[in-house]
C-alpha cells in the first residue's frame, strides 16, 4: 500500500513536477492524461478518444465483437480506461 501523501507519489511516478528555474510546479502531461479529469484532459487535448475494440472474431460482417469506449459512466482518463481493458486480456 502506498503510504506517501498524493502530490508526493504522483511526483514519484512521473505525474508532477517542480520547475526550479521557472519557479512554477503542476501535473505533467503524463499526469494529466494518467489521472486527470476527463473536462481538464480535453481542455487541453481536443482530438483526445479513447477506443479500444477486440477484433479478434471479427469478419467481413462484423466490424467488431466488443467495444470500450466513453460512455459518461466512468471518468475518463487512461487510467480507468485501463483498468477497463483486463478483461479482454486474460
Amino acid at each position: 500500500m502506498n503510504r506517501l501523501p498524493d502530490k508526493e507519489f504522483l511526483e514519484m511516478l512521473g505525474g508532477y513536477r517542480r520547475d526550479r528555474r521557472e519557479k512554477v510546479e503542476g501535473l505533467t502531461v503524463a499526469g494529466l492524461l494518467m489521472f486527470g479529469s476527463g473536462l481538464a484532459i480535453r481542455d487541453e487535448f481536443d482530438n483526445i478518444f479513447m477506443d479500444y475494440r477486440n477484433e479478434t472474431d471479427a469478419d467481413d460482417e462484423t466490424r467488431w465483437v466488443d467495444r470500450i469506449t466513453y460512455d459518461g459512466t466512468w471518468e475518463n482518463n487512461l487510467f480507468n480506461f485501463f483498468r477497463k481493458l483486463p478483461v479482454y486480456f486474460k
